[in-house]
């Protein structure tokens, strides 16, 4: 399924909550985006990873 807004916002909180390398380490086998990131509250956010996270329902 698409991530929605409202999946992606909760997938970048539980990245917040939980940290960065836990959340990478859970959802992209522990490796960042190389080129593309997410920004919001001025912070960067992986891609890959949140992307992820974020499908409803979960794959």
């Amino acid at each position: 399924m698409t991530p929605t807004q409202s999946s992606v916002l909760k997938s970048m909180k539980e990245y917040d909550r939980i940290g960065k390398l836990k959340f990478l380490a859970k959802y992209s086998s522990g490796r960042p985006s190389k080129a593309h990131y997410i920004w919001h509250d001025e912070k960067p956010y992986s891609l890959k990873a949140v992307w992820a996270a974020a499908p409803i329902p979960p794959i």
